[in-house]
């Protein structure tokens, strides 16, 4: 498939996601952040290494844990 052809496309950001459960600030201080909003099918390599590197700079900021959504 190529990088052009239609899919299901992500339509919600991080930032909504975590807007749409309120009730996480009973327990958590949860901060969004999205790192590509692609169909599954376009899920490749170069996605993968953005997506590590964004990981690896949320550590840096001594976060607990990371929650990835597909």
């Amino acid at each position: 498939m190529s990088k052009g052809a239609v899919g299901v496309v992500p339509k919600l950001s991080a930032e909504a996601l975590v807007g749409a459960a309120p009730q996480l600030a009973g327990f958590a201080n949860a901060r969004a952040a999205s790192c590509r909003a692609i169909p599954d099918a376009h899920l490749d390599f170069d996605t993968l290494i953005a997506l590590t590197d964004k990981i690896r700079d949320l550590s840096s900021r001594a976060v607990s844990g990371v929650v990835i959504t597909q």
